[in-house]
């Protein structure tokens, strides 16, 4: 996915209401990792690593800020869950 078509996708998910924002990033979750890798400079598969299965997961990262969720996970890296 490239940037130009990963902004529809933002942009829509950022308009619905947050209970039809969830429903639409489940139903295109197989575009979501594409997206984010694109946003974020990541390989997909870490993508999924870092939000996890969740589509409002993926919606969330999606919408927010990219130097926040780089710190975000490099914190979570740094500090695995025990």
């Amino acid at each position: 996915m490239t940037h130009s078509s990963a902004a529809p996708l933002r942009l829509a998910l950022r308009l619905a209401a947050p209970d039809t924002a969830d429903a639409l990033a489940e139903r295109q979750r197989p575009e979501l990792p594409a997206a984010l890798s694109d946003r974020f400079g990541l390989p997909e598969e870490m993508i999924e690593t870092l939000t996890g299965p969740d589509g409002a997961a993926l919606r969330a990262a999606l919408d927010s800020d990219p130097e926040a969720f780089l710190m975000q996970a490099a914190g979570a890296i740094a500090q695995p869950s025990a």
